[in-house]
């Protein structure tokens, strides 16, 4: 709209070439916004769709929350925790920034994100690990790789951390009660702030 304004013309033909240079920026922006998560969390080795997949993360959001900053916060925590544990940090990077790839699919194709996520990890020839937390991130089954529990630490921690999500004003204030509580429960707690 901003352009057609600037431009001032209103007429079919212009707005066709309009939405024709916005789809193709927009196009180049998912592409630079992809590779740029990717460079971020040191990956190396990817096919040559995933950038626009990961790109796409950046259009979509989930109760209020960018998905590819979700995923990046994701990425960034699980490479921390599994350096604290000494396991492969590019590995849990790398499934952490594609753990919820599924939501990139247009919901009319059917299937829940995590389905539609498999099916793409294995178009993408991800590695067996990757693909697992795809698979298991919101599940309580038995796991290979320990990177599983890590990332779903990690979504569960950029899901449920204050301003994370956007929440409305009714549950905020439960939240707060429920802290005020828990900490003037502590023997010697005189006020909360």
């Amino acid at each position: 709209m901003s352009r057609l304004i600037a431009d001032g013309g209103f007429t079919p033909g212009r707005i066709e070439d309009i939405v024709e240079k916005c789809k193709i920026d927009l196009e180049q922006d998912i592409l630079q916004a992809g590779k740029s998560a990717l460079v971020e969390i040191e990956a190396s080795d990817f096919h040559v769709d995933l950038p626009h997949y990961v790109g796409m993360l950046k259009y979509r959001t989930s109760y209020g929350q960018n998905l590819l900053q979700h995923c990046l916060e994701v990425a960034h925590l699980s490479g921390a925790m599994a350096a604290e544990m000494g396991l492969d940090v590019r590995m849990a990077r790398r499934a952490g920034l594609l753990h919820d790839i599924g939501k990139t699919i247009n919901r009319e194709t059917g299937g829940s994100h995590v389905e539609q996520g498999i099916e793409l990890g294995e178009k993408l020839d991800e590695d067996p690990i990757v693909k697992e937390v795809i698979a298991e991130h919101h599940e309580d089954n038995e796991r290979l790789s320990p990177i599983c529990f890590i990332v779903k630490a990690a979504d569960t921690i950029s899901s449920i951390r204050p301003g994370g999500r956007r929440e409305d004003s009714e549950e905020y204030a439960r939240r707060i009660m429920r802290l005020e509580e828990i900490a003037n429960s502590f023997e010697g707690v005189r006020d909360v702030f």
